[in-house]
């Protein structure tokens, strides 16, 4: 995208949302199409949506909603789990869209480099009337005009393909975190991009009172998502074990002599609300109250020796 004017660059991720979108469409489908084929979803973990009792037809309004839903928090994202036996030609298609969503992804995060926020708003803001358009999307998904934007999370994770049909599987939430540390330096740098106020003023007070070689630790609660595990029986007898991503419904490509994965009695299990653990990072401790909260900076625990 190197030298290239503002409107290169907004008909560049145009461009890339028109293939996204038709890569989408061909995919969803060829993947109704295999109405035949075995499939299993569990829609009562989407409070947002009311999705048909079809498999099928459910996967498909999940994987074609790329925008927020009315209620929908900035960090959660539309969730079916379940697992569907596809053709060979819906998997080629499904990793035609992975394809589209990598670039997509690509071309909008060198704008965000590029450009800043502003820019990059504007663009969602045109991207989700041209998503609104799409008469197989609004006949598929769109209910009302109360949606409001594009979800770039949504728009960028992948359909997860499975190479061969599991024996068994199971689902799980994961509660996890984001730590990054920073120097004293790089938290001033980030708390001088907001406003001059008072309380960013008192936060660059405190700030000043560290020793320049101190580390901070910028902690970010990641939104609990599922994970499914695996279980893949070999010729040999043994088993196989693997974890993937499964806030949306597995493929796995489809042979008639193959029998449906076992799935758990009970369904997937409800979300898991945050951990009460402590804030850890290798062999030391982030205190739990916040030092620097526009930034969500914590500093670590010190020991005698370094009072």
């Amino acid at each position: 995208m190197a030298k290239l004017t503002r409107k290169d660059r907004v008909n560049l991720v145009r461009q890339a949302f028109q293939d996204l979108l038709n890569a989408l469409e061909k995919f969803s489908l060829s993947l109704e199409s295999d109405d035949n084929l075995p499939g299993w979803v569990d829609g009562s973990h989407e409070p947002l949506l009311e999705f048909p009792s079809n498999p099928r037809k459910a996967a498909v309004i999940a994987f074609l909603q790329l925008t927020f839903l009315e209620g929908q928090e900035p960090k959660e994202t539309i969730v079916l789990p379940g697992v569907l036996a596809a053709s060979r030609k819906t998997i080629d298609l499904a990793h035609d869209v992975n394809k589209e969503k990598s670039k997509f992804k690509n071309v909008m995060t060198r704008l965000k480099q590029e450009n800043g926020q502003t820019l990059e708003a504007t663009i969602k803001s045109m991207l989700f009337e041209e998503y609104r358009k799409r008469d197989y999307v609004r006949k598929t998904v769109l209910k009302s005009i109360s949606l409001s934007r594009l979800s770039l999370k949504q728009s960028y994770r992948k359909i997860t393909i499975l190479d061969e049909c599991p024996s068994r599987i199971g689902w799980t939430w994961a509660n996890t975190r984001g730590v990054k540390v920073v120097t004293v330096e790089e938290a001033r740098h980030m708390l001088l991009k907001y406003e001059d106020d008072a309380g960013i003023r008192a936060q660059l007070g405190k700030l000043d009172t560290l020793p320049n070689d101190e580390k901070l630790a910028i902690v970010q609660d990641l939104a609990p998502h599922l994970r499914a595990n695996l279980v893949f029986q070999n010729n040999d007898g043994s088993i196989k074990r693997k974890q993937v991503k499964a806030a949306l419904p597995l493929l796995y490509p489809w042979l008639p002599e193959e029998t449906f994965p076992t799935l758990p009695a009970k369904g997937v299990p409800e979300k898991k609300g945050k951990s009460e653990r402590r804030l850890q990072r290798s062999d030391r401790k982030i205190e739990d109250e916040v030092f620097l909260p526009a930034i969500r900076a914590h500093r670590y625990a010190r020991s005698p020796s370094e009072i």
